[in-house]
């Protein structure tokens, strides 16, 4: 009788590592493919970027690069600030997907106001 709990390593050998497709072979994540950045480099240019935004202060904005996915968190005054800070983020080579979580201190800001 097999014992669920008791893992057997020869069952799945290859558990430990992650693997995704790239074009039609697999890859461990483990791998670098050509041309893509790694997080340490995409986080320094996260970072660049940021301060690079011009009229924008993202001092409360918090990125965090995990698999070149840039999650970002904390807060801004207005959606076009979230906006832009997303979409400049996006524009840096080796990103792969944004997640935009940025909270909007300033609602009201987000369209025009409503005449009666």
């Amino acid at each position: 009788m097999h014992d669920s709990n008791v893992s057997d390593n020869n069952e799945h050998s290859n558990a430990k590592d992650s693997y995704y497709w790239a074009g039609s072979f697999p890859v461990s994540s483990k791998e670098q493919l050509p041309g893509r950045k790694t997080d340490e480099e995409l986080r320094t240019l996260v970072a660049s970027k940021l301060k690079s935004i011009s009229q924008i202060d993202t001092s409360k904005v918090v990125t965090n690069v995990v698999d070149q996915i840039i999650s970002i968190t904390g807060s801004v005054q207005t959606y076009e600030q979230k906006r832009r800070i997303g979409e400049e983020i996006w524009k840096i080579e080796g990103v792969v997907k944004v997640l935009n979580e940025l909270h909007v201190t300033e609602p009201s800001t987000a369209g025009p106001t409503r005449r009666d």
